[in-house]
């Protein structure tokens, strides 16, 4: 998805388009936030609702159980173990006894209905005296006669066995939960008046629109926008309906402000983006017609609109100043050129020296007479290196693997002429050969540890070392010849400090220009120092900033 979003950013060129899908990016979630905030408040309103109300109906119907369970037990208990109930159940002829233990059971009922919670009222039914104990309030206890007799059918001796269980009937206009139980001649039970369950329970609901309903079985109607949620003990189903909009009216506020805080977003979309046309995009605009302009040639164009954006008024004006010093800027580049083309002619004078070549000439006719073929050919062979490096060089600058090679052809010609009285040592980090530098910057310095450095019938030594460590180079030349005296000691260091200029630029052009080469090709932090003892040593470093990610590649030269 992100993968998806980057690519439709990049895909249009054009900054109107980008804007327009920021601000849709922007807003168009804020809106489908509000909308998942707005279910999402209606969702957790209808489950608080649902879940507070469910633990109502479930410990109403707890409780139930609980009265059913003691009701049938206390039923159990007087048809088992009260003499008076058990005399009763005899129903013998002799009417004094019966009619006795009828009106101690009754007061045992009245007794035991003072101190136990257990059913609303109880009835005890007589088949062969067709005589009846109906106690409980009175103004049920004719209801629940007629249920007994008429729905129920207690007087029907053909219904013999035992039948138990709790069921619903309904007598003037009230529910009960009446209980069986039957036996050959003698019927019995008890009754819940449901009607007064219902009213405790709705005294526990927080909702002024509410349907409560008992019912034997689970399929009762699921009407259309209201919320269902029902509790069973045994085979008593309890249903409680409640209204979706009375839930919902606490939050109907807040569903109505999201609503409206999506259309506002939503009209939003047109009326930031002519807003940040007006603002950014038009003067980008200008900005980028002035630019078109200074790339067609146009260098006296200026924006002459004003903005009211303090930022854009000095954008405008920092573009005016700058095509004002294009001028000038396009001369110091001419001039920067002519200095570099005067180097580079420096450095050509430096680089052909006709008493060297012809000191290598004489060599060779030397060599010539002595028949010795195989030096001629080293030294042919370095002359023709020399001059191609010179010559058929196309960069400014080239890898030090080059440069070392042609010091070590060099260092091969002086040997012939000095009889080996040349020695170089190299200590060089590999990194250092991908490293681009001036053509014959440190050949230049080989030279000059060779000519001002041997001392007569004495082998001169010179160590190069060059090392790369983190984005630093630094070269060290260091021979053990005349060195310098201090004179020419101080004078050297004050002229690669740049304190001044040499006064004799023939005579110090190898140095003034490895020094100001330096400088031009790696900048300011670049440096060349000088050390030396006369008559001990000579010690030259070199420093400067590379980066070998920039440019490795190794070009061969031909």
């Amino acid at each position: 998805m992100i993968r998806r979003i980057i690519g439709l950013w990049r895909k249009p060129k054009s900054i109107n388009v980008k804007v327009l899908l920021l601000i849709s990016i922007l807003i168009l979630p804020l809106n489908t936030i509000a909308i998942l905030v707005s279910n999402k408040v209606v969702e957790n309103t209808e489950v608080q609702a649902m879940n507070s109300e469910q633990a109502v109906i479930n410990l109403y119907m707890t409780d139930l159980k609980t009265t059913m369970s003691e009701s049938s037990n206390l039923l159990f208990y007087f048809n088992s173990s009260d003499p008076n109930c058990l005399e009763m159940k005899q129903q013998r002829d002799d009417d004094y006894i019966y009619g006795s233990a009828k009106l101690k059971f009754f007061a045992t009922l009245k007794q035991m209905d003072a101190i136990t919670e257990a059913a609303d009222g109880y009835f005890y039914y007589m088949l062969t005296k067709d005589d009846d104990i109906v106690y409980g309030p009175a103004a049920e206890t004719r209801a629940v006669r007629e249920i007994l007799l008429n729905d129920i059918d207690i007087k029907n001796k053909k219904n013999n066995g035992t039948t138990v269980g709790w069921h619903i009937y309904e007598g003037d206009d009230t529910e009960y939960l009446i209980y069986v139980f039957r036996e050959s001649n003698f019927v019995y039970g008890a009754w819940i008046n449901l009607d007064k369950k219902k009213a405790e329970i709705r005294e526990e609901i927080e909702y002024t629109y509410v349907n409560l309903m008992f019912a034997e079985n689970k399929s009762l109607p699921n009407n259309a926008g209201k919320i269902h949620l029902y509790a069973t003990e045994k085979n008593i189903y309890l249903s409680l309906y409640l209204e979706r909009n009375e839930i919902l009216e606490g939050v109907d506020f807040y569903l109505k402000f999201f609503k409206g805080f999506t259309l506002v977003y939503l009209v939003l979309i047109p009326v930031l983006y002519f807003f940040l046309k007006w603002l950014l995009l038009n003067p980008l605009r200008l900005i980028g017609a002035a630019h078109r302009e200074i790339e067609n040639g146009n260098y006296d164009y200026h924006i002459v609109e004003s903005h009211e954006s303090i930022e854009y008024k000095r954008v405008f004006k920092s573009f005016n100043q700058m095509v004002d010093q294009l001028h000038q800027y396009k001369t110091e580049v001419y001039e920067k050129e002519l200095e570099r083309q005067k180097m580079e002619l420096r450095n050509l004078q430096l680089q052909i020296r006709p008493h060297f070549l012809l000191n290598t000439f004489n060599l060779v006719f030397t060599l010539t007479q002595q028949g010795n073929t195989e030096s001629i050919q080293l030294i042919i062979l370095y002359l023709s290196d020399y001059f191609r490096y010179i010559f058929r060089n196309e960069r400014e600058l080239s890898h030090f693997s080059k440069e070392i090679e042609l010091i070590r052809g060099y260092i091969r010609v002086l040997s012939i002429r000095y009889q080996g009285q040349i020695m170089l040592d190299e200590d060089i980090d590999p990194e250092v050969l991908f490293v681009r530098t001036p053509p014959l910057m440190i050949h230049n310095f080989i030279e000059n540890a060779v000519k001002y450095g041997k001392k007569e019938g004495q082998v001169l030594h010179i160590s190069l070392r060059a090392e790369y460590e983190k984005g630093w180079v630094t070269m060290l030349i260091l021979d053990d010849g005349n060195g310098f005296d201090d004179g020419s000691l101080q004078s050297s260091k004050e002229l690669f400090s740049g304190e001044k200029e040499p006064v004799n630029k023939n005579a110090h052009l190898g140095l003034y220009n490895s020094y100001k080469r330096l400088k031009y090709f790696y900048g300011d932090d670049a440096s060349l120092e000088v050390e030396s003892e006369q008559g001990v040593m000579t010690l030259f470093t070199i420093r400067f900033k590379y980066d070998l990610e920039v440019d490795d590649e190794l070009i061969d030269y031909q």
